[in-house]
């Protein structure tokens, strides 16, 4: 029995979702800033998601107790680096079983940390980086919204 209250190709889909509108609103407006993240513009947005998936990637593959620093030598522009990120997460997920052994900073020792939380965090991070391209955001689905919420107040 799985430890997600979701299963887990919805948190896959939702990931790869989110990402593809991710990078639709990096590329129409790179250099527009980023309200909910003061001094970021879209740029900076998405070389930290990037950082983020390439990092929660690493966790995920290495399967460790303990954190794995991820090796940052393919990190080229924000763009494509976050594109690269996400490519590599949603494969770390689909290949890994939630239950499995894996660091978080979180207190969560299993894979099922990463599902929640990148959801979550990709799917915020869509929303900031549609209302800095274009002044509205599609909607977070339901069920990954309302996980969000049972996440963060859950885990912290």
């Amino acid at each position: 029995m799985t430890s997600l209250p979701l299963a887990k190709d919805r948190y896959i889909e939702s990931i790869r979702a989110d990402s593809e509108l991710f990078a639709t609103a990096i590329t129409a407006r790179p250099a527009a800033a980023v309200d909910a993240c003061p001094g970021w513009d879209n740029t900076a947005l998405a070389d930290h998601m990037g950082d983020v998936f390439n990092w929660a990637a690493t966790q995920l593959r290495a399967g460790a107790g303990e954190m794995i620093r991820p090796d940052m030598s393919a990190k080229t522009d924000a763009g494509s680096w976050f594109r690269s990120s996400s490519a590599a997460l949603a494969s770390a997920l689909a290949d890994v079983d939630p239950d499995a052994p894996a660091w978080s900073w979180a207190g969560v020792p299993t894979a099922s940390f990463y599902f929640r939380r990148m959801a979550s965090e990709i799917a915020v991070h869509r929303v900031d980086a549609q209302r800095a391209a274009t002044g509205g955001h599609d909607p977070i689905p339901a069920d990954i919204a309302t996980d969000a919420i049972d996440e963060v107040i859950e885990v912290g």
